[in-house]
């Protein structure tokens, strides 16, 4: 990358995903079942997901990983324009994709 444009995606985020090798992509359609799916993950050495949001318990579930498994880079996708970003704000801010 030349050293006039602005990189779009933080160096740590590149750097984790890099590291991981693989971004799991799930459907969540029950919370109780997230966290135990991300530590499978997690312990077979995939520390990257994003949720879709195509079900109800899509953000519940994110928070619950983010909660439980501080080791996982979970979040939410796909978000197509900033104003779609809006409902999936959350403190501690999540992570968000775009295609």
């Amino acid at each position: 990358m030349s050293a006039n444009k602005q990189m779009l995606v933080p160096q740590d985020l590149v750097d984790r995903i890099a590291k991981s090798g693989i971004i799991a992509v799930l459907v969540i359609d029950d919370v109780r079942d997230a966290v135990p799916v991300a530590q499978t993950l997690l312990d077979n050495g995939i520390r990257a997901m994003e949720l879709t949001l195509r079900t109800d318990a899509a953000i519940e579930s994110l928070r619950a990983i983010r909660s439980a498994i501080p080791g996982m880079f979970a979040g939410v996708g796909t978000i197509l324009t900033r104003e779609s970003r809006r409902p999936y704000r959350a403190r501690p801010p999540m992570r968000s994709c775009s295609p």
